[in-house]
């Protein structure tokens, strides 16, 4: 959810539609796409890049959007938002640091948003802290947050990172991102289930093929074989180059296999500060918008996508049971090209027509400041 548009104040959120046959994205002309501003001027509305689905309970069956961001133009900490009725409401401040640049993943079988890492500029630093975000059990839309334990700090200060969860028992993998001037390859576990005290350390990985932040993350899953996705991103130095590269780190039965990235297969269109979201059943994982760089009378010249591009993964029955992965583009795009946005998969919630065999379940929320 929001970012830049070349500039422009831009707040909108999409909902697209995930088709059951064809596993592409249609439109949903039936949802509305403006969204009422809850404070100020949009642009002081915070650059929202980080959020999830919360429940307020493990047991409960309903999902609320959350977003997260900031907006140093609007002198304000990071502020927590949902989207009930097209319409953000509910802020809160999370925590007392600034996240430009955080990366968040739900955990406690959806009931707790942890939101990790950031830059903050009034402490110059890339933070290892980390705060939780829960929904208030009087369901009145508020939040409570709290500072996570220390142990459950990032191993160094990043921003640009992404982390997922691997399942419902806080199996946790956190990878990539920007250290000061320059992006690492370094990748991390940790089981926040068994990490109680002080002495715990997050479990290193195999290192990335190719450094990287601000790229795309998610875990598909073929039968009993969780796949570690990692597409595209930015790298720093000598210059600022997009990725379309992308890794793949294999997990089967709850053990790493080995902790070696291999190849998968390249993204269409070099990208980076795409929104990303994985179906709930983790079949496909679908990339969003983000920008690019075009080569014009000689200059690379910053560009943002509309495209819609998904991943899907299958077993590969001929070679012994792996699996083969292969990138589609959908029909659908985006009414604008933004960069630094944020997009979730809801459950199913409402069918546009009672002869149609999809409902909207993919919600985009984007949003941009000058």
């Amino acid at each position: 959810m929001n970012g830049s548009n070349d500039g422009k104040a831009v707040l909108q959120s999409e909902v697209f539609s995930l088709s059951n046959e064809t596993g592409n994205l249609l439109p949903c002309p039936s949802v509305g796409n403006d969204i009422s501003v809850p404070h100020g001027p949009l642009e002081q509305f915070p650059k929202l890049s980080f959020g999830g689905l919360l429940k307020e309970t493990e047991a409960g069956d309903t999902y609320v959007p959350i977003a997260c961001g900031h907006n140093q133009a609007g002198g304000s900490k990071t502020l927590c938002f949902h989207l009930l009725a097209n319409s953000f409401s509910g802020f809160t401040q999370l925590g007392s640091m600034i996240r430009i640049d955080a990366a968040s993943v739900v955990i406690n079988n959806g009931t707790t948003l942890w939101a990790t890492g950031g830059w903050d500029p009034e402490l110059y630093q890339f933070l290892e802290r980390t705060d939780l975000l829960t929904l208030n059990s009087s369901g009145d839309g508020g939040f409570s947050v709290t500072s996570a334990p220390p142990f459950w700090n990032l191993p160094i200060g990043l921003a640009g990172h992404c982390i997922e969860v691997l399942d419902g028992n806080n199996r946790v993998v956190l990878v990539g991102g920007q250290v000061m001037s320059d992006v690492i390859t370094n990748a991390w576990t940790i089981d926040l289930d068994n990490k109680t005290d002080n002495d715990g350390v997050w479990n290193g990985l195999g290192a990335l093929r190719a450094g990287r932040c601000y790229h795309m993350c998610g875990v598909l899953e073929v039968h009993s074989t969780k796949i570690l996705v990692v597409a595209g991103g930015l790298v720093l130095s000598p210059t600022e180059t997009p990725l379309n590269s992308v890794e793949l780190l294999e997990i089967r039965h709850q053990d790493w296999v080995d902790t070696v990235w291999i190849d998968g297969p390249s993204l269409p269109v070099a990208l980076y500060e795409a929104a990303s979201a994985t179906t709930l059943d983790r079949s496909r994982l679908f990339i969003v918008g983000g920008q690019s760089h075009l080569t014009s009378s000689g200059q690379s010249v910053k560009h943002l996508s509309k495209f819609v591009f998904h991943l899907q993964c299958q077993e590969d029955v001929s070679s012994g049971g792996s699996y083969s992965c292969e990138w589609a583009k959908n029909d659908v795009e985006q009414q604008r090209g933004v960069s630094e946005q944020f997009a979730t998969v809801l459950p199913p919630f409402s069918s546009l027509d009672t002869s149609s065999n999809y409902v909207c379940n993919l919600v985009h929320l984007i949003g941009s400041r000058a």
